[in-house]
């Protein structure tokens, strides 16, 4: 799944595609997965990024054209869209 985005599972007749983000254990079992073109969800991403908490942030190209946190554990996270910068980079 990784470096080339394909099926990882099966939906009635065809197939999931694998999501864009996938957080894995120290032994490599798969913890959560998600991704998306909602709100809370990405489809086309350019950067992820992750701080000392744990959070994580991305910043999607494409039909999104925004930049989003995903909160570790507990609240909901926020996103934007618009020229901005993070870090000193344009997404």
């Amino acid at each position: 799944m990784l470096g080339y985005p394909r099926p990882y599972g099966v939906l009635g007749d065809c197939c999931l595609p694998a999501p864009s983000v996938m957080e894995f254990d120290s032994n490599g079992k798969l913890l959560q997965a998600w991704g998306g073109r909602a709100a809370g969800e990405f489809h086309w991403l350019h950067q992820v990024s992750v701080d000392s908490r744990g959070n994580v942030y991305t910043a999607e190209v494409d039909t999104g054209k925004r930049i989003q946190k995903f909160i570790r554990y507990g609240d909901d996270g926020c996103s934007g869209t618009g020229r901005t910068t993070v870090g000193g980079v344009l997404p």
